[in-house]
Parts: structure tokens; C-alpha cells; sequence
């Protein structure tokens, strides 16, 4: 019997968009697929993830499980093993699936925002983790030739750093602590193009975050859809520089997995329609 349910996990997936996005593309190819939102505490991961696969047909994966995940894959993709971080699986009979479609969306997000990116232009980033490295897999592909990261967790930064000195070379990296104002303020006066990778919350944590102002030629990124209007986006919208808001990266990289999943196309206009119905 075919396997018709599909999910997304992480530590907190209750507010997630992504039932109703997928549910009406299942609905507009007229199948029978399911798909729901899935909250699974740390300390039960491992144990869930094996009940899983039996049941389901694939999973999207988000914070702070696209690393975690990579133990259950026998077959991920090769910008997965690069990445070492995937947001999507796909369980068939013999095998298990992974691909990161975060990279492609958030590339098609970009374009669609009509943003030139300047040759050698740089950027300033927040956060050190799964969707920082699929970050910088996409802006390199638009010509992006320098990162300055700010990391929390020391760990992961040490991590980030040698991972982007193995597979980047020839690109400049400059980690700075994440408590430094002038490090802040200096990174971003002189880039681009501004990302933040880590949820919403974190913005209370930076003291310094009203100090904080963009050039009116920015980028800005934001990976956080809830709300649609974050922190980070309102800054960039107050100096007319162009958003790529977290809405378009769900979207996108959402459309990716529906058709790694089924082989059919993405309703791209309608599961536009579905997110855009609840945002706020």
C-alpha cells in the first residue's frame, strides 16, 4: 500500500505555514496526500524519526533538526553532504531520501525580488547554522565574494568556520562575536547584503539592535516568516532597500519539495495564495 502522509517536524512547528501550503497543492493535483505539522521534543527525536519513516511518505525538516537528521539518510543528495544539513526527505520502500531545497529557494526568492547583486559584493549574516551554510551556498552562486558571520554558540561557530575554509576558499569569511556593537555596525555599513538566519526571538538579545541602520541599496533577508513584517524587514523597508521576506523562501523551497516528492509541478500561484491568506 502507497504511503500518501507527509509532515513537518521540528522542536516547535505548531504556528507552521506549511500544512496549508502543501495541502493545496495536494488538492489542486487532486491527491490523496496529507500533510500536518509535527512538534517533536529533542530527547524523542531518534525514537520518533524510526516510527516515522514506516508511516510517512517524506518529512520536511526545519530547527533544529536539518543536522540531526542527516543520521537517518542512506541516500542524500550530493548539496546535502556538502551543506551537512537538508530540510527535506523522502522515504521510499528501499531507501530514504535527502535533499536541501532551502538553497534553491531562497536563490529563486532573490531573483524574484529583482535584485542585482553587485559583482564581489559581501554580506553580513546572523547565525551559524543549517540555513546560514545553505546562505552562503546561494549568494556565492550570485557572485557573492565575502561573509562577515555572527554566530552564538561557539561550537557552532568553530563548525561554520572550517566547514566554509574547506568547500569555499576562495571566498573571505570574518566571524565576529555576537555581542560586539562596532563589529556590527562596521559589518554592515560596509556590505550588501544583510541575512538573518536565526528565529525571531534572538533580535531581544541584541542591546544594540535600535543602533542598527541600513543603506538604502540593501538586501535584506530574513528566513522568519512569522510575522511577515519582522524586525529586519521593516528596517529595510524603512530605507527603501529591497526585502526578500521569509514567506517567498518557505514558498519556494516549499514548491522544490512537493516536486521531489511527487515528480509533478509546483502550483507556485496557489500555494503563494495559501501562505499569503494567513500571514499577518
Amino acid at each position: 500500500m502507497q504511503k500518501t502522509k507527509y509532515a513537518v517536524i521540528g522542536s516547535d512547528v505548531s504556528k507552521s505555514l506549511s500544512p496549508r501550503m502543501q495541502m493545496a497543492a495536494f488538492k489542486h493535483h487532486k491527491l490523496p496526500n496529507t500533510y500536518e505539522a509535527l512538534s517533536i521534543p529533542p530527547n524523542e527525536f531518534n525514537e520518533r524519526m524510526s516510527s516515522l519513516i514506516k508511516e510517512y511518505a517524506g518529512l520536511n525538516v526545519t530547527i533544529p533538526y536539518k543536522e540531526k537528521a542527516l543520521d537517518f539518510v542512506g541516500a542524500p543528495s550530493p548539496l546535502v553532504t556538502k551543506l551537512h544539513a537538508l530540510n527535506t526527505l523522502k522515504f521510499d520502500w528501499n531507501a530514504i531520501y535527502g535533499e536541501n531545497t532551502d538553497v534553491d529557494g531562497l536563490m529563486t526568492a532573490i531573483s524574484a525580488a529583482g535584485y542585482g547583486v553587485s559583482p564581489d559584493a559581501s554580506a553580513f549574516m546572523i547565525g551559524a547554522g543549517g540555513a546560514a551554510r545553505a546562505t552562503i551556498e546561494a549568494l556565492t552562486s550570485f557572485g557573492v565574494k565575502g561573509f562577515t558571520v555572527a554566530g552564538r554558540s561557539s561550537q557552532r561557530v568553530s563548525e561554520f568556520e572550517s566547514w566554509f575554509k574547506h568547500y569555499y576558499p576562495d571566498f573571505s569569511l570574518k566571524m565576529v562575536p555576537f555581542d560586539s556593537k562596532e563589529a556590527w555596525i562596521t559589518g554592515i555599513r560596509d556590505a550588501q547584503l544583510f541575512v538573518n538566519s536565526v528565529p525571531n526571538d534572538v533580535y531581544h538579545e541584541i542591546l544594540f539592535s535600535s543602533e542598527i541602520q541600513f543603506s538604502h541599496n540593501v538586501l535584506v533577508i530574513d528566513w522568519n516568516y512569522l510575522p511577515k513584517m519582522t524586525h529586519w524587514i521593516k528596517k529595510a523597508l524603512a530605507v527603501k532597500g529591497t526585502p526578500v521576506y521569509g514567506y517567498e523562501i518557505l514558498l519556494y523551497q516549499g514548491a522544490k519539495s512537493f516536486t521531489f516528492w511527487t515528480k509533478l509541478e509546483a502550483p507556485v500561484s496557489i500555494m503563494k495564495n495559501a501562505l499569503l491568506e494567513e500571514l499577518i
